[in-house]
């Protein structure tokens, strides 16, 4: 994917800015009829080289590519090896909510940010207004999740 993405863009950067807009290109070069075509051209140019260039080198390399990739196998591999030792445990999954109270602790800040602009400023106060509600409503729902997922695992 990133081969694909260089390799368009510096032929993008060279059609563009090497030839179709080169004022070292003479009216005499055997380059000025494909100068003054690009020039012309640009917006089909970038149509060519962004759009349809990426997608005909990514349909060739899918045909070219051939088989499961290595990387593939070993992540396969090491989910295999994880679910196994999982299953075997037969021990509960503990819930960690740090996370959660990180997100949670994150949509507070936001809300009271948006309830405090929707109270001093306004142009758009019931939109902001609204936005901080749902915020608040969305960190209490997770507040409930982690009270309730916190009391199934103790």
């Amino acid at each position: 994917m990133c081969l694909v993405a260089l390799t368009s863009f510096f032929i993008g950067a060279f059609l563009r800015f090497g030839i179709a807009t080169n004022p070292l290109i003479q009216e005499t070069s055997s380059l000025a009829p494909l100068a003054a075509y690009l020039s012309k051209n640009i917006k089909s140019l970038e149509v060519v080289v962004g759009v349809i260039l990426p997608i005909l080198m990514l349909l060739v390399l899918e045909r070219l590519k051939r088989g499961t990739d290595p990387g593939w196998t070993v992540l396969e591999d090491g989910r295999a090896l994880l679910q196994s030792s999982i299953l075997e445990s037969n021990s509960p999954a503990s819930f960690d909510s740090f996370p959660a109270r990180m997100v949670m602790i994150s949509l507070l800040v936001m809300a009271v940010g948006m309830l405090a602009l929707g109270i001093f400023e306004t142009q758009g106060r019931t939109v902001v207004l609204s936005f901080g509600v749902i915020l608040l409503l969305l960190a209490g729902v997770i507040q409930l999740v982690i009270s309730k997922l916190g009391v199934a695992h103790k």
